[in-house]
């Protein structure tokens, strides 16, 4: 480093690359030939405008946002954002909020200031480390109906898994095709009883467990394209965590935190999603794949060292390669390509 810098790896404002500080730098006293700074020109000029629309199109990319949210800007850190939001969005006295952790907790607290909170969920009672196994919603809401809210879980990686259920007195085929196109698992038509209700619920979730058991299975047995025995969100996830593993075992790089980002998920997002589907955690998942690509390289590739393919599987420690390898099947990669 040629500035002598300090290596700052906070929580909040931390270190970023030199390369950047420097554009920064270049672009102060005239950013982008406009002959201002930034915190010189108008908040409504087209320069400025600019600069938020690019802002807001990297967090959409970033964060995975679908379009039917809006994305606010708002000054001051989390806490503030926190008394701010219902300040000036819960207009009728009311908000509903999902208890996630620690920050939506803070975020509860600042809204019950200003008015009525309803907390709709909460994993709370396992210490936040589940997402609700199915959703059952009214169609028929204020500000945001049962499709929109459909569409929203099946719009979001995170949540896209969660079956949903609506509960509805509209009955039309017109309804039910709209359902199915935002992704609407089974509906439930008013009037019910609780019985009815209880056996929709269970049929749905056992449906949906003996599809990722049937999956789980397939793995265990080593059946090529295991995956097509999940539901298709479920199929299409795992399809791409397995690509994003496969392309970054040849970067060396196949730990939680950068399959996480490449998903753009936090880890434990997609620890939890991961378990729900396939019942692995994300290490011991990946650890499988790594595995399986040793296997077809020491079948396939006879004349290749060793060392050199538990680098192509993300493994840079020769001694932990063998010695994971061992765990899985009982011998050695040298013993393994003998046999082979």
């Amino acid at each position: 480093m040629k500035y002598g810098r300090t290596f700052n790896f906070s929580a909040g404002p931390a270190m970023m690359p030199e390369s950047v500080l420097e554009e920064i730098r270049d672009e102060m006293m005239n950013y982008r030939g406009s002959g201002m700074c930034v915190m010189e020109m108008s908040h409504r000029s087209k320069v400025f405008q600019q600069i938020a629309d690019e802002a807001e199109a990297d967090l959409r990319k970033l964060m995975n946002i679908p379009d039917n949210y809006k994305v606010l800007f708002i000054q001051g850190g989390a806490t503030l954002q926190f008394s701010m939001i219902p300040m000036n969005l819960m207009k009728n006295g009311k908000a509903v909020y999902i208890d996630t952790g620690a920050w939506s907790k803070k975020a509860i607290k600042e809204a019950q200031k200003v008015g009525e909170v309803i907390v709709a969920a909460s994993s709370k009672d396992k210490n936040y480390t589940y997402v609700p196994d199915l959703i059952i919603t009214d169609l028929m809401m204020p500000r945001m109906d049962g499709y929109e809210l459909c569409q929203a879980v099946k719009q979001s990686e995170m949540l896209d898994h969660i079956p949903v259920i609506i509960v509805t007195a509209k009955a039309t085929q017109e309804d039910k095709l709209r359902g199915l196109q935002m992704g609407v698992d089974a509906y439930l038509y008013k009037p019910f009883n609780a019985e009815e209700l209880t056996l929709r619920v269970e049929n749905l979730l056992e449906r949906t467990r003996q599809l990722r058991e049937k999956y789980r299975q397939a793995v265990a047995d080593n059946v090529a394209d295991a995956s097509e025995a999940l539901a298709p969100r479920d199929r299409a996830f795992i399809q791409r965590l397995d690509e994003m593993i496969y392309e970054n075992m040849g970067g060396g790089d196949v730990s939680v935190d950068n399959i996480s980002l490449a998903l753009r998920m936090t880890p434990q997002q997609l620890r939890r999603k991961l378990i729900t589907i396939s019942g692995e955690t994300p290490n011991s998942y990946t650890r499988t794949l790594q595995i399986k690509r040793a296997y077809e390289l020491l079948e396939t590739q006879a004349t290749t060292p060793i060392s050199q393919i538990a680098r192509l599987c993300g493994f840079y420690d020769m001694s932990h390669f063998s010695k994971i390898f061992k765990q899985v099947t009982g011998i050695s990669p040298s013993q393994y390509r003998k046999k082979e």
